[in-house]
């Protein structure tokens, strides 16, 4: 699967320090790194925290991410929070995934020059050999054979453009 950082920007809009928890909700879609990380955000800032993700799959990933309010896993930023520990905000939204890298291609081709009054041709095609599995991103690997009675019309065909 693909592996990218994951940032989540936590925000701080009171005059106080906010000890806080930031979690990424477990998930079928995807492997995380650490899930838990504590912050103490100052009084009017933000900062970013970045979690190591590795997708299982391409296509749409749903991302969930809780910030809560929890002075007993950041002690000393702020122990006078009071009723607001425990409070919390979580936001799930849908990410998409898509494969890392340059696409490869191999094109293997085959010229046959037959007459009106030939036999009968008969074109062995050899096994088609993809990458190993660690190579290839899940979903990405794809395969088209072409034949054509014309042998100008592939390479004429994108002049247009």
């Amino acid at each position: 699967g693909e592996k990218f950082p994951l940032n989540v920007s936590v925000f701080n809009t009171i005059e106080h320090k906010l000890p806080m928890t930031v979690t990424l909700k477990k998930s079928q879609q995807f492997k995380v790194g650490r899930e838990k990380q504590s912050v103490c955000l100052q009084p009017q800032d933000n900062q970013i925290q970045s979690f190591a993700v590795k997708a299982k799959e391409l296509h749409e990933v749903n991302i969930t991410v809780e910030a809560k309010i929890s002075s007993s896993d950041n002690v000393g930023c702020n122990d006078n929070i009071g009723s607001a520990d425990g409070y919390s905000d979580i936001i799930q939204k849908s990410i998409q995934v898509k494969p890392e890298g340059f696409p490869v291609e191999k094109v293997d081709s085959e010229f046959v020059c037959r007459n009106t009054n030939d036999e009968e041709t008969i074109l062995p095609m050899d096994k088609l050999e993809l990458p190993g599995t660690s190579e290839l991103v899940n979903g990405s690997a794809r395969a088209w054979t072409t034949v054509t009675g014309d042998i100008m019309a592939p390479p004429l065909s994108n002049l247009e453009k």
